[in-house]
């Protein structure tokens, strides 16, 4: 058993040469095609067509006897069927509805998750900005108490000699030793 399109469509002329009244095979009712929608890839339209055949040719039999002598060797088609379905238009609408539904949620999903993210830029440049602002007011703010005691006051005599600070070590255990061990 071989298979093949119906009356050999697309096949070698060979393989029609030894047959007669088969007619030409014609593509509109013998290719086989598939319908997809092409976003999701599912099948809305089909026909499928195969033809069985049967290879046939002379066979020696038992005590000289022999099979279909004189016949050239040839692939003779035995049945070939077409198996088709087709979406209705409630079908369809149905389908389009799911599938356009959802890429529409994942389309206003990004362009919401955008937005979204440009909002929270804007609130975290005003937040910056505006804790920007506070310090720099207090800064200023700082600096104009220290000009006013300044000016009340009169500004600290600085002194032209250095003056040493003696530093004292604490009494008592040092931390680097522990407590109970002396220092070195």
């Amino acid at each position: 058993m071989f298979l093949s399109k119906p009356l050999f469509l697309d096949g070698s002329d060979e393989l029609r040469a030894g047959l007669t009244g088969l007619g030409a095979p014609d593509r509109a009712k013998h290719d086989t095609w598939l319908g997809v929608e092409p976003t999701s890839g599912q099948t809305l339209d089909f026909h499928w067509r195969i033809a069985a055949n049967v290879h046939i040719e002379p066979i020696d039999g038992p005590l000289g006897f022999k099979f279909f002598p004189g016949l050239a060797p040839v692939y003779m088609p035995v049945m070939w069927a077409d198996r088709y379905a087709t979406a209705d238009a409630d079908q369809v609408a149905l389908f389009k509805g799911r599938v356009y539904y959802a890429l529409d949620l994942i389309q206003g999903a990004k362009w919401g998750g955008l937005a979204a993210a440009l909002v929270g830029g804007l609130a975290l440049l005003a937040f910056a900005g505006t804790a920007w602002q506070r310090s720099r007011a207090q800064a200023v703010g700082a600096l104009a108490q220290l000009q006013l005691y300044e000016t009340l006051l009169g500004a600290p005599e600085e002194s032209e000699a250095p003056v040493d600070v003696p530093v004292v070590a604490p009494a008592g255990p040092s931390i680097r030793n522990g407590p109970g061990r002396s220092a070195p």
